[in-house]
């Protein structure tokens, strides 16, 4: 073979290892000719991040998500409280909710409690669609 064919044949395969990735394997380059550069390596594509750069970004939305939630339950509380204020100022919803305990007053008289025990459940029941706090 004629050193040119040699330095050829050099050539394509030193670029053949490094466009396969053969650097990084366990395959040793082959020896490159003596004045003979190697091929220029050809950039690669952005590398995906890493798992903790996932987890930053993921984080860093997760936060971003949270505050804007945070910002509009604020509003959207005070709107559904007003709503519940302006239901219940109005005469007929008094007037369902008076229906609503002598209602449950008689069905406990019925179901056997005392009066004293009927009396104590329906102070102690809430208005129905309004949550109660601490009780679960």
């Amino acid at each position: 073979m004629s050193w040119t064919k040699a330095v050829i044949a050099g050539a394509c395969a030193w670029s053949l290892v490094q466009s396969v990735g053969a650097q990084d394997s366990q395959v040793p380059s082959p020896p490159m000719p003596q004045g003979v550069q190697p091929p220029m390596q050809v950039p690669r594509g952005p590398q995906p991040p890493s798992p903790e750069q996932m987890r930053q970004v993921m984080q860093g939305a997760m936060q971003a998500s949270m505050s804007a939630m945070v910002q509009s339950m604020g509003p959207m509380a005070d709107a559904v409280i007003e709503a519940q204020l302006n239901a219940a100022a109005r005469p007929e919803a008094a007037e369902r909710l008076a229906t609503f305990k002598r209602n449950l007053y008689d069905a406990l008289l019925r179901k056997g409690f005392t009066a004293q025990q009927a009396l104590e459940i329906v102070v102690a029941t809430g208005v129905p669609g309004v949550a109660t706090p601490g009780l679960k």
